[in-house]
C-alpha cells in the first residue's frame, strides 16, 4: 500500500516537472528566436551606417565613422552573448560572417 501512494506520488512530481521543463523549453526557442531577430536588425543597421559612410557626400566625415565604431562594438557585444544561446552551429557561423565583414 505504501509502495503505491510513494510511486503515485513519484508519477505526480514528474509529470509536474516535464511540464516545467517543457515551458522552459518554449520560452528559450521563443527568446532565442527574438534575440536572433534583434541580432539581424542591429546587423542590418550596421550595413546602413556602412553603406551612408561610403557615400561621397558623407565619405570620412568624423561622426559617421564614430557611429559605425560604436555599431560595431555593440554589435560584438551582442554577439558574446548570442554565443551563450546558441544551440546549433547556424547563429555561429552567422556571428563568424558579422566578424569576416567588420575586418573589411
Amino acid at each position: 500500500m505504501i509502495s503505491w501512494i510513494l510511486f503515485s506520488i513519484s508519477l505526480i512530481i514528474n509529470i509536474v516537472f516535464i511540464w516545467y521543463l517543457r515551458q522552459l523549453a518554449t520560452q528559450f526557442t521563443s527568446f532565442r528566436s527574438n534575440f536572433e531577430e534583434f541580432i539581424g536588425v542591429i546587423g542590418e543597421y550596421r550595413d546602413h551606417v556602412r553603406d551612408i559612410s561610403q557615400m561621397e557626400a558623407y565619405f570620412g566625415d568624423e561622426t559617421i565613422t564614430n557611429l559605425l565604431r560604436h555599431t560595431n562594438e555593440a554589435l560584438n557585444f551582442v554577439n558574446g552573448y548570442s554565443q551563450s544561446f546558441s544551440l546549433d552551429l547556424e547563429l555561429e557561423e552567422e556571428t563568424e560572417d558579422y566578424a569576416e565583414e567588420e575586418k573589411i
